[in-house]
């Protein structure tokens, strides 16, 4: 598939579970397609290069309000 990089250019991303597995691989391709991606995780697993890392449990309502 041909990739756009600038599809998403200019728009922000909020991408949960952005550590590993689905998450990360969808930062990815937001990232390529221009986005900026902020990664919502636990951990920060294998994303420093793809997201900016925020920390936060979605599970937990005050985490994910720190978070913002």
């Amino acid at each position: 598939m041909k990739v756009n990089s600038n599809e998403f250019s200019g728009l922000t991303a909020i991408v949960t579970g952005a550590g590993s597995g689905i998450g990360l691989e969808v930062a990815k391709g937001l990232t390529a397609r221009g986005a900026t991606v902020f990664g919502f995780d636990i951990n920060e697993g294998e994303m420093a290069d793809t997201a900016t890392f925020i920390k936060c449990d979605i599970g937990d309502a005050q985490s994910v309000t720190n978070a913002f």
